[in-house]
This record gives C-alpha cells, structure tokens and sequence, in this order.
C-alpha cells in the first residue's frame, strides 16, 4: 500500500513522526487503499489497520483485480465476509465492478455500500486537495435507478418492418446497450401492417426472451410496456415475427427510468 504511515509493533512506543503520518494518511487517503484479492465476486482486502471488527462508516478503498459477473462481497482482513451492494442495499448484478477501476466503500452496519468508482489512486487523493477528478463507469451515491418515466435512457424509433418469407421464427429488430444498472421501463409499439393476420413482439436481454409475448393483428400501432432490471453493457433488444400473410411492424422502443436520492424518511408528530 501506497501509504505515509507504518504498524507500531505491540508494546513500542509511537514517535511523533509516525502520529503526523498516520494524521496525513486519514487526510489524504480517506481509507487504504489495497489491489482486491480474491475472485471476481468474492473479494478479499488486505489492510495495514489492524482492525477488531468492522466499525459503521469504515472506508475502504481498493483497485479491482477482475470485473464481477454477479453479486459481490467484500472480506477485509479476515474480519467476515460483508455483501458489497449499492443504492443502500441493491446486491449487484454484473458489469457493475470493472477490473483495473479503483472503488470505494463504506461500512453501514450491514454491508459495505459502494460509493462510486474513479480511475486510479491519484485521483482518489484530489478529493482532498480541490481539484478536479475524472470519473469513469457510473457512482453510485445513494442514488436509485428504478422503474418509471421521468428520465428517457435511449430510444430507437425508426419504423422497422419484415414481410419475408420466413414466418414463425423470432428475428432481432432492434437493440440498445445499458450503461447505468438499475431497473428500467421498456416500452415498444407492434402493429401488423396488412391487417390480415397476427404479427407478434417480444423483449430480449442478450440474445435471450425475457419480456412477455405480445402479439396483434391491428394495422393500428399497440404500444407494450414491461418492467425490467438490467446491469451494464446488458443488450436490451426487441424481437418479432409474423404469420403467413402479416407485415409485422415495429417503432419506438424507449428505456426510461425515475431516480430517488435516499434521505431520512420524516415522522408525523401532529398533524
């Protein structure tokens, strides 16, 4: 560790020197910072503290070895193994941790919640000295991406249409890639353009279905909405198909989503 302080062994004294070094680091680091050990979702950190137990609001800083691919937990010091979750207490998923990306967390009692991502250990130490600081991927500060309306992701709205030979089998029409995890509203329109048979439409997630079938014989555009989480770099992608004689038709496929910035929950005395 890339630190201004050393371990005083067991019954030594401390100088003045290693107080002023150790008061530097708790400045200037705002947690050791470690290279994770360990798997990809199960992580392991090896710190110079020599820590009891873990403590509400202990941060801790450390360098990715390897993106994770679901859930995460984090082990320090062999001190338990503690889930490393964002948005207060949302497990991740997958995409969320990036190998090389420098993270930062902070014991809340229960887990340890990520507090955001920057890019190296340099950076980490300008939170302290007012400068600027380059952020990469996505933070996560309390900050929920969840189901709704307010905030328009992407969308991709130019009318596709198929009136080939081939019917019955699903084709891929469209698709959008997530950059920030979270729970999203996904919403497509589906019409069958002849009006003389049944055309049908359906939400995918990396190549496999996970919205319901939808399906219509209208010339007039349906619009279908479903709720659904995803984690970064996920594919999201609408596929469609038709019967012998249909012209299946699709348009504006939107990703839209709500945000909430946790704070304390208020109580009515008197109303």
């Amino acid at each position: 560790m890339a630190s201004n302080s050393s371990t005083v062994a067991s019954g030594d004294d401390a100088l003045y020197s290693q107080y002023n070094d150790l008061r530097k680091d708790v400045l200037e680091k705002a947690g050791e910072y470690v290279v994770a050990g360990g798997s990809a979702n199960a992580i392991t950190l090896t710190i110079d503290s020599q820590i009891a137990s873990y403590v509400t609001g202990q941060v801790f800083v450390f360098k990715a070895s390897a993106s994770n691919t679901g859930a995460v937990t984090i082990n320090v010091n062999g001190r338990g193994i503690k889930p490393f979750v964002y948005d207060i207490s949302t497990a991740m998923s997958g995409g969320e941790i990036i190998s090389g990306k420098v993270y930062i967390g902070i014991y809340d009692g229960t887990n340890i919640r990520s507090l955001g991502v920057l890019t190296s250990q340099a950076d980490l130490n300008k939170l302290t000295d007012g400068s600027n600081i380059p952020i990469t991927g996505h933070i996560h500060l309390d900050i929920a991406c969840f189901a709704g309306t307010d905030i328009l992701s992407a969308e991709a709205n130019t009318v596709r249409q198929y009136l080939g030979s081939d019917t019955g089998t699903y084709k891929k029409v469209k698709e959008i890639k997530v950059n920030r995890v979270g729970t999203y509203t996904v919403s497509f329109q589906l019409a069958d353009l002849s009006a003389s048979a049944v055309v049908y439409g359906r939400v995918y997630k990396n190549g496999a279905a996970i919205g319901t079938e939808r399906s219509t014989g209208s010339s007039s555009y349906q619009t279908y909405t479903e709720d659904f989480t995803f984690a970064i770099g996920d594919l999201v992608q609408i596929y469609y198909k038709r019967q012998t004689g249909g012209i299946v038709a699709t348009r504006n496929f939107n990703l839209k989503y709500s945000i909430k910035i946790d704070s304390a929950d208020g109580t009515v005395n008197l109303d």
